[in-house]
């Protein structure tokens, strides 16, 4: 396994990135098609590979917690903001 060590004052490390495979080809594969924010080849793959393994017609992935609770209300009829 391959892991970025970095000394850190906290006793838990945060946002410490643990590299296992080829995290680092497909951020530089990303970087070269320009697509890095979502909604490119990556996330295709995420979604594809999510519904599969859930047995879901559709899965949906979200940028943060506020929007996946954000995206919920709207469904249900309560507005957000």
């Amino acid at each position: 396994m391959k892991t970025i060590e970095k000394h850190s004052p906290y006793p838990i490390p945060f946002n410490r990135p643990c590299l296992t495979g080829n995290e680092l080809a497909y951020i530089v594969q990303a970087v070269e098609q320009g697509w890095v924010s979502g909604d490119g080849l990556f996330t295709s793959k995420c979604h594809a590979l999510l519904e599969q393994a859930l047995g879901v017609p559709k899965a949906l992935l979200t940028p943060s917690c506020t929007d996946a609770l954000e995206d919920g209300r709207t469904p249900a009829g309560h507005p957000t903001g």
